[in-house]
């Protein structure tokens, strides 16, 4: 290892590329494109947009603070990275995911591993969608509408509210990704994404870890 640093570097990688072919080389024919979009795309940010843009993008957690400007990640460990002193290696990782991770060893350039393809759910949309349904009306149309679709007529009417209201609460439900609709003919039916609603404490814990 210390006589010839370099050719035990090339045995390692030689190994690792065996390893790839031998393993992961199908696995890897539909990983390698999607890895490949995601740093183009990375790297088209940082053209179209800036390093600050690009850099806030990397995490629904990330934030921009002043004096002085800077991106903060955040994370358990604390370290200070200054990108015009170093190269700063961002690379796309799809097994990874959810999770953002930094590195930053000394002597060596910082490396910050993203997700590709992670859910970005924010600690914002979290918190909203849990705030919706803290109103005692919108829960009683969700259990509504939990069972079976129903139009906004139905649901007026079952309520005891005018179809504005009904359709003023749907719509909040809608926007924050809780509510499904479908078309039969000229009527809209409205049904509660079960689903969402279910993810949402795991959408919480995501938010708040990743």
């Amino acid at each position: 290892m210390l006589r010839d640093p370099h050719a035990l570097r090339a045995d390692v990688l030689g190994f690792l590329d065996l390893c790839r072919r031998v393993y992961f080389d199908e696995l890897w024919t539909h990983t390698a494109p999607v890895l490949a979009r995601a740093a183009h795309q990375m790297r088209r940010r940082f053209t179209d947009e800036g390093a600050e843009a690009a850099l806030l993008s990397l995490s629904p957690s990330s934030i921009r603070l002043d004096s002085p400007a800077r991106v903060v990640l955040d994370k358990v460990h604390h370290a200070v990275v200054s990108p015009a002193r170093t190269p700063l290696l961002l690379i796309p990782t799809h097994y990874g995911a959810p999770h953002l991770l930094v590195k930053d060893e000394p002597g060596l350039p910082p490396v910050v591993h993203f997700p590709v393809d992670a859910p970005r759910i924010g600690v914002t949309l979290a918190r909203s969608r849990m705030l919706a349904l803290t109103d005692p009306r919108r829960v009683r149309l969700c259990r509504l509408i939990a069972r079976q679709a129903m139009t906004t007529a139905d649901l007026a009417d079952r309520l005891s509210m005018t179809r504005p209201q009904v359709a003023r609460h749907l719509r909040t439900l809608r926007d924050l990704g809780l509510v499904q609709v479908e078309r039969h003919g000229r009527y809209v039916h409205y049904g509660l994404d079960l689903t969402a609603i279910e993810r949402i404490g795991q959408d919480v814990a995501t938010a708040l870890q990743y």
